[in-house]
């Protein structure tokens, strides 16, 4: 019975590898198609908050994962761009930013 439990736990974990892979593999090919522009955006501009890697990879996951259940096949999460974008400023960008960085 625990090699039983053992070898289930080795499966999930191979599957949760291949499917990080995968993910990886999505936004590699999401961010090859980005235009890298000319005149970026000085740092001394931007006065929202930079969402943390680890955090951003985990929504991107979580994106990718709706996507992939079978009721969502051939749908995407968001509408247009003002829907990601909307979902993307809930997400990093608080209302009140600055309070939640002092607390």
């Amino acid at each position: 019975m625990e090699g039983e439990r053992l070898t289930t736990l080795e499966q999930a974990l191979a599957e949760l590898q291949a499917k990080d892979a995968n993910t990886q593999h999505k936004l590699d090919i999401l961010i090859s198609h980005i235009p890298q522009s000319e005149n970026p955006i000085p740092s001394t501009q931007i006065t929202s908050v930079t969402p943390k890697a680890g955090r951003a990879a985990k929504w991107s996951a979580c994106v990718f994962r709706w996507e992939e259940q079978p009721e969502n096949i051939g749908y995407h999460k968001f509408v247009d761009w003002e829907d990601f974008r909307d979902e993307f400023k809930r997400e990093f960008c608080p209302v009140y930013a600055d309070s939640v960085a002092i607390n």
